[in-house]
C-alpha cells in the first residue's frame, strides 16, 4: 500500500479504503502467477472447441473444473470454446488428446495446440495509464536473468502448489500449510520471485481502461521473422497475452469484454 500511495501521491488510508473497495466488488482481482514451464515443467496446451449449442455451457464448465485448466472462455456469436490447459507431462497431454477430449459430450471439432514461447503471459500486461516513474517505482526494473536450470526446494514446491490453489492465500496461512514461520515463508517467496519463477498478477475489468472488447486472433508468421513479430506485439499496450504455438492458425473470432489476444502461429 506504501509504494502505491507514495507513486500517486495521495495518503496511504485513502489507496487501502479505495483499493479494499475494488477487490470486494469484484472489479479488481489480485493472485500469483507461477511460470507453468519452469515451476511445473508443463506444456501449455492453447485449445478451441466448436460445441453443439445446447452443449455449449456444459462443455466450458467440465474443462473449467480440470485442475490443469489456466483459462476457460466462451466465444462471443457461436458455440466456440477457448481456452489454455497446462499438462504435467507427455502422458498427461497424449491423455488429454485421446481421451479426455473425446470423451467430451455435444462436441463438434477440435483444435489443439501447444505453446512454443510465452511473449506476453498476462501478468506483465499495463494498460498504459501510469508515468514511466510510476512503473519504476511500483515494479523496479531487474537485470537479473532467468536461469532455466534453476531447482525447486522442498518448501517452495509446496508454496508453489497452495499458491496453485489460492492465488491471494495470506502469508501466514501459507506459513502453516507448508509447517514454516511467516519470516522464512515471506523469504522464500521473495526468492522466487526475483528469480522469474513467481510474479503477482492484479486483473482488472479492462472497461476502466477503455477497452471494451476482448478479441482472439491466430495467425500465421514466417519462422525467420517470428521473434521479431512476437517481441513487438508484446510491447503493445493493447496486447494482454501473446505466444507462439506450433500447428496451423486457426480463423479468429471475437468475445466480449478485456483486451486483444493476439497468438503467433508457426
Amino acid at each position: 500500500m506504501g509504494e502505491i500511495a507514495r507513486a500517486l501521491d495521495i495518503p496511504e488510508r485513502t489507496v487501502a479504503r479505495r483499493g479494499q473497495r475494488l477487490l470486494d466488488s469484484g472489479l479488481v482481482r489480485v493472485s500469483t502467477y507461477v511460470d507453468p514451464a519452469r515451476v511445473l515443467h508443463a506444456r501449455a496446451v492453447l485449445f478451441r472447441i466448436t460445441t453443439r449449442p445446447k452443449e455449449l455451457w456444459n462443455v466450458a464448465r467440465t474443462l473449467a473444473r480440470r485442475a490443469d485448466a489456466s483459462s476457460v472462455s466462451i466465444l462471443e456469436g457461436s458455440s466456440d470454446i477457448a481456452g489454455m490447459l497446462l499438462p504435467r507431462d507427455d502422458a498427461s497431454i497424449r491423455e488429454l488428446l485421446f481421451t479426455d477430449f473425446r470423451e467430451l459430450k455435444g462436441v463438434e471439432s477440435i483444435n489443439v495446440t501447444t505453446v512454443l514461447k510465452f511473449f506476453r503471459s498476462g501478468h506483465d500486461w499495463r494498460a498504459d495509464v501510469l508515468s514511466d516513474a510510476q512503473v519504476r517505482l511500483l515494479d523496479p526494473p531487474t537485470t537479473r536473468r532467468a536461469d532455466p536450470g534453476d531447482v525447486l526446494s522442498a518448501d517452495e514446491q509446496a508454496l508453489i502448489e497452495l499458491l496453485l490453489l489460492d492465488g491471494r492465500m495470506p502469508v501466514a496461512q501459507l506459513a502453516r500449510g507448508v509447517g514454516l514461520n511467516v519470516t522464512t515463508t515471506r523469504r522464500r517467496m521473495e526468492s522466487l520471485t526475483r528469480r522469474g519463477l513467481m510474479h503477482p498478477r492484479t486483473e482488472v475489468v479492462p472497461q476502466f481502461f477503455g477497452l471494451g472488447l476482448e478479441a482472439l486472433v491466430w495467425f500465421r508468421a514466417p519462422m525467420a521473422r517470428l521473434e521479431t513479430i512476437g517481441c513487438a506485439l508484446a510491447e503493445t499496450a493493447e496486447v494482454k497475452f501473446i505466444v507462439a504455438t506450433t500447428g496451423p492458425p486457426s480463423c479468429s473470432r471475437t468475445s466480449s469484454s478485456k483486451t486483444r489476444r493476439p497468438s503467433t502461429s508457426s
